[in-house]
């Protein structure tokens, strides 16, 4: 049933990524694309606020029946995101000091409406949890509908970056305060307290500093050092990959589940039976993004994207490695590999962020895009050689 779920969250979701993308890239210049990215990208970077390592911590609390554990992360990372707003009205202040006339009012809207984007996210892993996809799916689906209305409304009627961007904040957050209110229905009131889920979480979550830094860092200092224009190139390049990447996660959280509920032996035997299909899938991935990219780009971007196809392909070898990464890194946070963890999340990340200073300047969206492809190639020998070669511990 999973997979009848994840089906239809893919196709909505699909659909309307792809509206967006022919909006921007049809209807408006290209920086403001690169605006639109380089503000998405500042939000996802502020991610680090509002405790993101909870939804996997929330995700193993409730797969081992401690559903008491998602109103306290909810009203948790509501607290904790707070502390984004100050950091926002900063950067609205910046920009107003450098003459922008769009990005000080969109920076006091993203302010407004932050503190509700994440911890609403983290019924999505409740629901993953708890096997229900079909709420799951039900309530991304409903997100995307409302966020590709609206967006692209905005951008096609009036060309606006501020009233898209409302627009994606709407799509958010109503729908995930729709499922919250559904998943307290779900939740068993005589549930056992999880005493380990915060201090998990906390760790998870101040693990995850280094890689949000190192994913999206790399996109704001492109947008600042080259122009919104660059940025507006790499956001085109990558955006077919991203769709494949995203709703490759929507068949993938069956697995995350399964995995949850698992005890450390028989995550070790899953691995083993499946670790080569990963491969395979991720190849499979790549060589039909590979043949399409041509023709989607000409399809969705007008001239001013002129060599986008290059770049976008040299991407999309990222995907050979998409499958078998996300699979051994949850084995490893399943069964809190928490070495494993620290290189992953701290060790590799830093290494990335010191590297985007030597390796942009010089070589810009390509070296941008060889630096991600080498994270990626290290972090899944790594995780595939510490799961396969180093006893779990046992609890």
């Amino acid at each position: 049933m999973g997979g009848i779920w994840g089906t239809l969250q893919q196709s909505v979701g699909l659909v309307c990524g792809l509206v967006i993308t022919y909006a921007f890239g049809r209807f408006v210049p290209a920086a403001v694309f690169g605006e639109y990215s380089l503000v998405l990208s500042i939000i996802s970077l502020l991610a680090v606020v509002s405790l993101p390592g909870m939804n996997a911590a929330i995700l193993r609390s409730v797969g081992q029946g401690h559903d008491l554990s998602l109103f306290a992360a909810v009203k948790l990372r509501f607290l904790w995101s707070v502390l984004g707003v100050p950091i926002l009205v900063g950067l609205a202040y910046y920009y107003s000091q450098r003459g922008s006339d769009v990005m000080p009012a969109i920076m006091l809207l993203t302010a407004g409406f932050f503190p509700l984007i994440y911890p609403l996210s983290t019924t999505q892993s409740f629901f993953v949890a708890k096997k229900r996809f079909d709420l799951q799916a039900l309530f991304a689906s409903l997100s995307s509908v409302v966020t590709g209305l609206l967006v692209s409304l905005a951008i096609i009627v009036k060309q606006s970056l501020f009233w898209a961007l409302g627009g994606y904040f709407i799509g958010i957050i109503l729908p995930g305060v729709v499922s919250l209110k559904w998943a307290k229905k779900l939740v068993n009131p005589q549930a056992r307290r999880d005493p380990s889920w915060l201090s998990y979480g906390y760790f998870l979550s101040g693990l995850q500093i280094l890689p949000l830094a190192a994913a999206h860092a790399g996109n704001i200092l492109l947008g600042v050092w080259l122009g919104v224009e660059q940025l507006a190139i790499f956001a085109a390049a990558s955006r077919f990959p991203g769709v494949v990447q995203k709703n490759f996660d929507v068949f993938y959280k069956p697995i995350t589940a399964k995995l949850a509920g698992q005890s450390v032996k028989y995550q070790q035997i899953t691995v083993r039976r499946h670790l080569v299909k990963f491969v395979l899938l991720g190849m499979g991935l790549f060589g039909v993004t590979w043949v399409l990219l041509p023709i989607l780009i000409n399809i969705f971007f007008s001239q001013e994207y002129r060599g986008v196809i290059g770049y976008a392909r040299w991407y999309a070898i990222s995907l050979i490695f998409l499958p078998i990464g996300w699979f051994l890194n949850d084995v490893i946070v399943f069964q809190k590999r928490r070495h494993s963890i620290i290189f992953l999340q701290t060790v590799l990340p830093l290494a990335k962020l010191i590297s985007y200073f030597v390796v942009i300047p010089r070589w810009q969206i390509g070296g941008l895009i060889a630096i991600m492809l080498a994270e990626r190639v290290i972090a899944a020998v790594y995780s595939g050689a510490a799961i396969l070669l180093i006893p779990a511990r046992k609890e």
